[in-house]
């Protein structure tokens, strides 16, 4: 049995049915994703890291995840 190629991936029919909540967050001027639900903290650790990068949203993505951007936090609730 041969590996999956990303491509073959992205082609095949899949029957997950998720969304992916993030937090987009400025830091030290890089643009950062924050896991918001579950799912997303799922795909981090699953990454090893506490953030998400461009590559392993691009990778979810192509898994079938529907990546939602979570509106951020008014100035005046942050913690």
């Amino acid at each position: 049995m041969r590996p999956f190629k990303s491509k073959e991936i992205s082609r095949r029919e899949n029957n997950v049915n998720s969304k992916m909540l993030v937090r987009a967050k400025d830091v030290y001027g890089r643009q950062v994703y924050y896991p918001a639900d579950e799912t997303s903290r799922t795909i981090a650790a699953i990454a090893g890291d506490k953030t998400l990068t461009d590559r392993v949203l691009r990778l979810a993505q192509a898994l079938g995840y529907e990546i939602e951007i979570a509106r951020p936090l008014p100035t005046w609730r942050k913690t």
